[in-house]
């Protein structure tokens, strides 16, 4: 999931993509397509001075198909990845607001047949931005909790796809769209939900 090009500094740091905890099987359609356009929009943000913290995985069926059927290699049925940003220079420990960090993360389909869950006729362009979702939704079909190591009050808030909620209504203000009674009272009802996602579950 790592690329090769991306792990050159040493010889043993490359060879490490290369080491099958690093390997799943991705269809062309998929990592020629919206992964692999995803991938350019990573090292571009790179390249242009951001930090960027990814994590990888596979969703796989209950069911999973395998490589040329033989059993052994499970394909998923669907990728996904987690891609953090943050400013260059700076880590995890630099993050102690939710605008320390950007978080954007995608769901690709990545089965070769179609009619079936993660079918080639699910992938319906190349542009990574039309598998967007939230990171709640990658957590709930892996298990896995992607963004542990944020303090929580941040993790629950951007998670959640709150940050995206803001930032409409900090559009519709700026452009003058809310009375100001309504945008008074929004606002302070925003500030309570973000209060509670922060706080997490009682």
């Amino acid at each position: 999931m790592t690329q090769s090009f991306n792990r050159t500094v040493t010889l043993p740091d490359n060879a490490s993509t290369y080491y099958t905890t690093n390997i799943l099987p991705q269809s062309s359609a998929n990592n020629g397509g919206p992964w692999g356009n995803f991938e350019r929009y990573t090292n571009d943000r790179v390249f242009a001075g951001a930090e960027a913290y990814v994590v990888a995985g596979g969703i796989y069926g209950a069911a999973p198909t395998t490589l040329k059927d033989e059993g052994k290699v499970q394909v998923p049925d669907y990728t996904w990845k987690v891609a953090l940003f943050v400013d260059l220079d700076e880590g995890l420990a630099d993050v102690a607001t939710r605008d320390d960090v950007e978080i954007v993360a995608i769901i690709t389909p990545n089965r070769i047949e179609s009619g079936v869950p993660g079918g080639v006729d699910e992938i319906v362009s190349n542009d990574w931005r039309d598998y967007v979702v939230e990171v709640d939704e990658i957590e709930a079909a892996t298990g896995y909790d992607v963004l542990d190591l944020l303090p929580d009050d941040i993790e629950n808030v951007v998670e959640s796809g709150f940050d995206d909620l803001i930032a409409v209504y900090e559009t519709a203000v700026g452009d003058g769209l809310l009375d100001k009674e309504p945008e008074q009272v929004l606002g302070k009802s925003l500030e309570q939900i973000e209060k509670g996602l922060a706080r997490g579950p009682l």
